[in-house]
């Protein structure tokens, strides 16, 4: 996976870690509705076991740093996808207003 653009979900989230946009594919890579994510904090749906790895990104992220991490996400069913997520600042000028990224599953199928 990861050779085709279409293969890539992608996210939006603000400074508090807050998702306010998930594409299509996210919400199909996670058995998500929508406005399951919308307006939640995205710590809430990854694994234990990544949770620290993940937070540490996201401050790397708010700090003006792209970031690539393997992580695991919580599945609407339970189950855990594993992925690669890179993040960028998303920013209104100078000012860094969140973090833009993707999602790039790791263990098809898993």
């Amino acid at each position: 996976m990861g050779r085709y653009a279409e293969d890539l979900g992608a996210f939006s989230v603000d400074t508090e870690g807050t998702i306010f946009m998930a594409s299509p594919r996210t919400l199909e890579m996670t058995g998500y509705d929508l406005w399951d994510l919308l307006g939640q904090p995205f710590a809430g749906y990854i694994a234990e076991d990544s949770l620290n790895a993940a937070m540490e990104n996201f401050s790397k992220t708010l700090a003006g740093e792209q970031t690539d991490v393997l992580l695991g996400i919580r599945r609407k069913d339970g189950s855990i996808l594993r992925v690669r997520a890179r993040s960028a600042p998303d920013k209104d000028g100078e000012q860094i207003v969140g973090a833009v990224g993707t999602l790039e599953e790791v263990e098809p199928g898993s």
